[in-house]
């Protein structure tokens, strides 16, 4: 019951599926209308150029369906720790709630983040988007960083570490909270 009600608070603490497909939505919309445009001015250039130019298209459009993916898996992950983590705050701090903790957070790694690390890793940046492929893979690996330093912690009851993977969790919430939620496809 208790995972139940943890993961109805989790699906409704992080924005909603409307919301991300809303600003996904957008992002494709603006690419469209940005290639449309390129396809009207490109009929003066030469048949590479216009290849070449609805090739990076076609690539970054992949890339922001891919980054919808990543978008959601991270949420669900970071959410899912940052909730254990404060749940743990919350309960009388026990070895025997410190042991909960661990099992919930090898089991959340197990699961969404092994699929982010994977979507992260699927992502196909371009000479357009690398920097925010630099920006996603750092705010993955600190992901990976918390998610350790949180498992031997509560599996060691070591509380200094629980308060380091629990400050880590913050600054990886600030720094995705810092990505750019559309990609320029023009």
């Amino acid at each position: 019951m208790k995972k139940l009600l943890l993961l109805i608070l989790l699906v409704s603490c992080g924005p909603s599926e409307a919301e991300i497909q809303s600003r996904i939505d957008e992002a494709v919309d603006q690419a469209l209308q940005q290639s449309t445009t390129l396809s009207s001015t490109s009929t003066t250039s030469s048949t590479i150029t216009t290849t070449t130019i609805y090739g990076e298209i076609d690539v970054c459009l992949q890339y922001l369906k891919e980054v919808k993916d990543v978008y959601v898996e991270h949420q669900l992950t970071v959410f899912s720790m940052k909730e254990t983590v404060d749940d743990w705050y919350e309960s009388d701090m026990s070895s025997f709630e410190s042991a909960g903790a661990a099992r919930t957070l090898n089991i959340i790694r197990n699961n969404s983040l092994t699929r982010l690390n994977a979507k992260v890793k699927n992502l196909i940046p371009d000479s357009k988007n690398s920097l925010n492929y630099s920006k996603w893979l750092q705010v993955t690996e600190n992901t990976n960083n918390s998610m350790e330093i949180l498992i031997y912690a509560f599996e060691n009851s070591d509380y200094d570490s629980i308060q380091q993977g629990n400050s880590l969790l913050i600054v990886i919430n600030r720094d995705f909270d810092l990505l750019p939620n559309l990609y320029n496809c023009g």
